[in-house]
């Protein structure tokens, strides 16, 4: 019985919060993009290398946000993820700065707002445009850090690290959002990339956590990251296979 709350736990929190964001059904919508064989992708990244440590406690004030610094490089290791993904599917891939502006704009979210049919505003349709243009590109694949909005606590997690309550899971909220077409448009689908945590493995302290007491974590939230990148790329029709959600699949919950 125990055991059964923790999954409905978990389950509920989880997709309360992905729910909570106005686009979380709305991008299954968004057109796959098309594009010939060997053809030149763009791979720009937004994400930061700060671990997550977010913690819903009993009662508010026992509430963790927290975002760690860390010599792990995950995300670095998200862009080499997609890179070889990529390039072991033919294309030509160029890593595509983007200057601080854009950055910020992109970790703001600035670029998820006043969508219209095509996934993007008509001002982001223009900027991703331009970059497309500027680097000949059929593509290009942001590598961000979506924003989950836990409903009722006015918090928000993001990036990678450990979501916990009555129960914990290791998380990723990174997303390969692919953007292309003669009209750019975004190409993305919905995933809960989540892998649980054994009881006998949860830190015993969130608010005094340190990451060299769970350093064991690293390596199945590399494999968690890789997973949810194969999964996005496909999903987008840039990869000829798709991988399954490593974790929940929003399009299957919803419909």
């Amino acid at each position: 019985m125990k055991r059964r709350v923790a999954i409905v736990w978990r389950v509920a929190a989880l997709i309360a919060a992905w729910i909570a964001c106005a686009d979380a059904r709305a991008a299954e919508t968004f057109a796959k993009v098309s594009l010939t064989p060997h053809a030149r992708v763009g791979l720009a990244s937004a994400l930061e290398p700060e671990f997550t440590n977010f913690h819903l406690g009993f009662m508010v004030f026992s509430n963790v946000d927290q975002r760690l610094t860390n010599d792990w490089q995950l995300d670095r290791g998200a862009v080499d993820s997609a890179r070889e993904l990529l390039k072991a599917n033919g294309f030509d891939v160029i890593y595509v700065t983007l200057d601080a502006a854009t950055t910020a704009a992109i970790r703001g979210q600035d670029d998820w707002s006043h969508l219209n049919y095509s996934g993007l505003s008509r001002e982001w349709e223009k900027r991703y445009g331009a970059l497309l243009t500027e680097n000949q590109l059929e593509a290009l694949v942001v590598l961000r850090e979506k924003r989950v909005l836990i409903g009722g606590y006015g918090s928000k997690y993001h990036g990678y690290g450990i979501f916990s309550g009555r129960v914990a899971d290791l998380f990723t909220t990174v997303t390969a959002d692919v953007i292309g077409g003669a009209s750019p448009h975004r190409s993305i689908a919905e995933c809960l990339a989540v892998r649980e945590i054994d009881a006998n493995s949860e830190p015993k302290d969130y608010k005094e956590l340190k990451l060299e007491q769970v350093a064991w974590i690293r390596a199945p939230l590399e494999n968690l990251i890789r997973q949810k990148v194969a999964f996005d790329l496909g999903s987008a029709g840039v990869l000829p296979d798709q991988s399954p959600c490593p974790g929940l699949d929003l399009r299957k919950l919803t419909r």
